[in-house]
């Protein structure tokens, strides 16, 4: 019996040589399914998100995942992002580590995923 794949879902950058990174890894206990699946949110958005109350047109505006994103999320262990909304943590049942794509990580719900035991890793 093979055991599961680790699911990493990337959504930044939109375009991913998967070959090289899954090269980049080596061998590695658990095989690894690498789903590109590119979401983001605007850098206006994700500033007002620091802030809150965001207002209403920027969250009008805000990107609606679609089903192979959904998909995507609800099997992912791993999250290779920009971004990370708290309203989409619960789609998120087998997240266990985000990496952001970023140095700061202020955008990010960071006591929402200390709660859920999930990792948070910048760019530096």
């Amino acid at each position: 019996m093979s055991a599961a794949p680790l699911v990493v879902c990337v959504h930044h950058p939109a375009a991913v040589d998967v070959e090289r990174l899954r090269s980049a890894v080596g061998d590695v206990a658990r095989p690894i399914e690498i789903v590109v699946q590119p979401f983001k949110e605007s850098v206006a958005l994700r500033r007002a998100r620091q802030s809150p109350p965001v207002d209403a047109g920027l969250l009008a505006k805000a990107p609606v995942p679609d089903a192979a994103i959904l998909e995507a999320w609800a099997r992912a262990e791993v999250l290779l992002t920009l971004d990370l909304p708290v309203a989409w943590l619960d789609r998120m049942p087998r997240l266990r580590f985000v990496q952001a794509y970023s140095a700061g990580t202020e955008h990010f719900p960071r006591e929402a995923l200390e709660a859920r035991g999930i990792a948070l890793a910048n760019a530096a």
